[in-house]
């Protein structure tokens, strides 16, 4: 009997989340926002944020208004709060979505399924693994967005 780290191996060759880093913070520099690509501890996929300053247009705003005005991100916001040591307001992006490969939880589900191929390869066939360039990419998409709301908020004032 295979154990789950094995069954991992067998079925998925190429495995970036074992040397991609956990996290990484940076200052978007055509924005000024802070940015983050962070690992989710539990089930291993990651997740993306942007901060906005004070005085910026969406400041204080629910995700879901955000989604609604058009910010186009990977599964759509899932995350708005207030970084109460900065005062800054963060959103948020997941890659656990129907569809992404979240590999601590696969490794989990591993430990229940036998060894057979059609038991192992149960999500690894339809799932798709979000890279951290991948999501950084996906970060700084959200920062621009961000930033033309803040500037089309303040041109209809």
């Amino acid at each position: 009997m295979l154990d789950a780290e094995q069954k991992m191996k067998l079925l998925i060759s190429d495995r970036p989340w074992e040397h991609e880093p956990d996290n990484e913070e940076w200052v978007h520099e055509l924005t000024g926002y802070k940015c983050t690509v962070m690992r989710h501890g539990t089930l291993g996929h990651l997740n993306g944020y942007v901060a906005i300053p004070k005085g910026h247009n969406a400041w204080g705003e629910n995700y879901d208004l955000i989604n609604d005005n058009g910010i186009e991100v990977h599964g759509g916001l899932t995350y708005a709060e207030e970084d109460k040591e900065t005062g800054e307001w963060v959103f948020g992006f997941d890659c656990a979505h129907a569809g992404d490969f979240s590999p601590k939880l696969a490794l989990t589900m591993m430990k229940y399924v036998d060894d057979s191929a059609e038991s192992m390869g149960w999500r690894t066939r339809t799932e798709v693994y979000r890279t951290f360039e991948w999501v950084k990419k996906e970060v700084c998409v959200l920062a621009r967005q961000l930033k033309l709301l803040d500037m089309k908020g303040k041109d209809d004032e």
